[in-house]
């Protein structure tokens, strides 16, 4: 790669364009985290069944005293078990519908 002082990301436009590309990637990984937890909130919301025995498992392995650690995933497989489906639903769901974007 040849070094150049007419790229973009050279001296101070370098500085400017690299802090929106990093905005834009902190921006896109929110939405799509908002997202995922959406759906994953939606799909207890309607899986009342599913809801219930993740709540059985989180009071029975973790209890009331305590925060929810990551350490505590390979003892919570019901809960971890609806929380991944519900980030899948969410993961494959547009934000916009593609026919919208259709001109």
């Amino acid at each position: 790669m040849e070094n150049t002082t007419s790229s973009s990301f050279y001296k101070e436009q370098g500085e400017k364009n690299l802090q929106s590309i990093v905005g834009d990637l902190f921006v896109a990984g929110s939405e799509t985290s908002s997202n995922s937890l959406s759906f994953a909130t939606l799909y207890l919301s309607q899986h009342l069944g599913t809801q219930r025995k993740a709540q059985a498992e989180l009071d029975r392995v973790v209890g009331l005293d305590r925060q929810v650690f990551l350490s505590d995933d390979k003892t919570l497989q019901s809960h971890l078990k609806s929380f991944k489906l519900g980030m899948e639903i969410g993961k494959d769901t547009d934000v916009v519908d593609s026919e919208i974007l259709k001109v």
